[in-house]
């Protein structure tokens, strides 16, 4: 899915866009194409460039709500967003939109020099993308680079429905072979164990009134001590 063939300056589209500032506007990329926004606008201002409804957008590895705004969603000065095709969107064969017609539907849009086209576009994008992961993720994996080629062949347009397909057949693998399946269930059913002994070792039930004494000994901290100066004698007894 994409739109434009050049960066995309949504004050023209939507003049409540402006109102913070040029200084206050943020460079994003929406699959893969620059966008400049005020971070106050929701993401219904990026879906209305699609001309459609009820559109998915992700980033950083979470399902955003388009009725906020960027801001409150976290999307910071270069971030990457996904825009997905609604759920029960009929996919055509090949879905553009143009800048020119953007213009004529709004008269306003500003667009600036720079070409989707330019290859310099998409090797700065994957860089920000790389410079993000090595600093949040990169240490939690053994094999960072691994797991960062399988990032890009999941995000990236051209790869995604492939990268979806392998990923569907290793599971099945999983499933299909019982050692493989058995050390999946295992691991739950270990995690599952621990959370039922947590849970076991507090009382759930607690009786609103005692009706009578209870007749369990004290613990040894409790009992007095009758050998202490205070008392006066050298010997205790306890009934």
């Amino acid at each position: 899915m994409q739109f434009g063939n050049e960066q995309t300056h949504l004050c023209g589209l939507h003049p409540a866009a402006c109102n913070a500032g040029e200084a206050d506007l943020v460079n994003v990329f929406v699959n893969g194409v620059p966008v400049r926004i005020n971070p106050l606008e929701s993401l219904l201002t990026i879906e209305s460039l699609f001309g459609m409804k009820n559109m998915r957008f992700i980033s950083n590895g979470r399902l955003l709500s388009n009725a906020l705004s960027l801001k409150f969603n976290q999307i910071n000065d270069g971030d990457q967003i996904i825009a997905l095709y609604p759920k029960d969107f009929q996919k055509p064969q090949q879905q553009t939109f143009s800048s020119s017609g953007l213009n004529k539907a709004t008269n306003q849009t500003i667009i600036s020099g720079s070409k989707l086209n330019n290859p310099n576009n998409g090797k700065f994008a994957e860089k920000k993308f790389r410079e993000r992961f090595e600093k949040n993720w990169a240490n939690k994996f053994n094999d960072p680079d691994s797991i960062y080629e399988q990032l890009l062949d999941a995000t990236d347009p051209r790869t995604s429905s492939e990268s979806a397909r392998l990923s569907d057949l290793f599971r099945m693998r999983v499933e299909n072979s019982p050692s493989a399946y058995r050390k999946v269930c295992s691991k739950f059913g270990d995690d599952h164990q621990r959370t039922g002994a947590r849970k076991k070792a507090t009382a759930t039930v607690i009786p609103e009134k005692s009706f009578s004494p209870s007749t369990e000994l004290l613990p040894e901290m409790w009992i007095h001590n009758a050998t202490s100066p205070n008392n006066g004698t050298t010997s205790a007894s306890v009934c």
